[in-house]
């Protein structure tokens, strides 16, 4: 980040090195030629403690409501995507450095194999899908998180406020699983849907996303369907080992 005034330098180079330096997150494919792009700035740059997570999904240090934590998530999701890696370098006080390296050859044919996870383990285990609505109000992280859970093998559906939540609620109540949902929503609030939903007759546990830590813990005594409150921010690795423990006790 750049406090006040500073310089960011923007440099594109066709290259056939690798030598990447700092922290290197992604496995590189073969290739004669590579794309490197280098992105730095003279900012307060980012200490040792913090420089390990900044790819993590939702993880922030900024205020509450002035970022969510998945504009490094997402940059690294597509970098994988196209098979490249991106490495960072950051010295406190005088600046940081993201190098971002893509094969460039033509008529490279990849395989990108899904890893098994725990999660898709016990989905396998127990012989079935799970189905998760997941309501937020925020675009890039429904579309993270769906993309995560798809891939370990869960039907989602997705809802971008309270009121969309309630309707596929009511309509698909059956057959949900999981209903991940986040407690500040326009049109209607998390606390309202909790309201509607359980009016109806439903077997699905509820985990709780909010970004406001102890706000909604009196929720937890007022519904024993809701198993968790997710607190924000959290990893997809987090929300796969706590979607894990609910299927295997569901």
């Amino acid at each position: 980040a750049i406090e006040n005034t500073g310089t960011i330098r923007i440099v594109l180079n066709n290259t056939n090195d690798m030598q990447l330096k700092g922290t290197i997150l992604g496995e590189l494919h073969p290739a004669k030629h590579y794309l490197s792009i280098t992105i730095s700035d003279t900012g307060t740059g980012i200490s040792k403690k913090n420089i390990s997570r900044i790819f993590d999904p939702f993880y922030t240090t900024k205020e509450v409501g002035k970022g969510t934590g998945l504009g490094l998530a997402a940059t690294y999701g597509t970098i994988q995507n196209h098979n490249g890696v991106i490495a960072v370098h950051s010295v406190e006080t005088q600046g940081t450095t993201f190098t971002l390296l893509l094969p460039s050859d033509k008529n490279i044919t990849i395989e990108n194999p899904v890893k098994p996870t725990e999660l898709v383990q016990t989905l396998k285990t127990k012989n079935r899908t799970a189905t998760i609505l997941f309501a937020d109000d925020e675009k890039i992280l429904r579309e993270t998180v769906s993309s995560f859970l798809n891939n370990m093998g869960c039907t989602v559906m997705l809802a971008k406020d309270g009121q969309e939540c309630i309707k596929l609620f009511k309509k698909h109540h059956e057959k949900i699983d999981i209903l991940l949902l986040d407690i500040n929503m326009p049109v209607k609030s998390g606390g309202d849907v909790l309201k509607e939903i359980n009016q109806i007759e439903h077997k699905a546990k509820i985990v709780i996303s909010t970004g406001y830590p102890g706000e909604d813990r009196y929720l937890v005594k007022s519904d024993n369907k809701i198993v968790k409150i997710l607190e924000k921010p959290y990893t997809l690795n987090q929300l796969a080992k706590e979607f894990e423990k609910i299927l295997l006790t569901s």
